[in-house]
């Protein structure tokens, strides 16, 4: 295998622990959002939770930290932190 090759597949393996730890991160606030969304990231702007519906995206901390206060993230909410 040579080093090409071997970057490709480290490359691979690190895509899906990505994949992985987004999964796990949208189960484990799928109930505190009360809308359709996913998380991405979106060069420039950094980890974003995206409104399925509206296609508006937030900044991730943003929307953490309003379901660590409040208990749920409100489309309203998510709105009033558009990027």
């Amino acid at each position: 295998m040579t080093l090409l090759e071997l970057r490709v597949k480290h490359l691979e393996k690190a895509h899906k622990v990505y994949e992985s730890e987004v999964g796990s991160l949208e189960k484990a606030i799928s109930e505190k959002v009360e809308f359709d969304f996913g998380v991405d990231y979106m060069p420039g702007d950094g980890f974003v939770l995206l409104n399925v519906e509206t296609t508006n995206l937030a900044p991730l901390s943003s929307c953490i930290r309003e379901i660590e206060s409040s208990g749920s993230l409100t489309e309203d909410s998510h709105k009033s932190m558009c990027i």
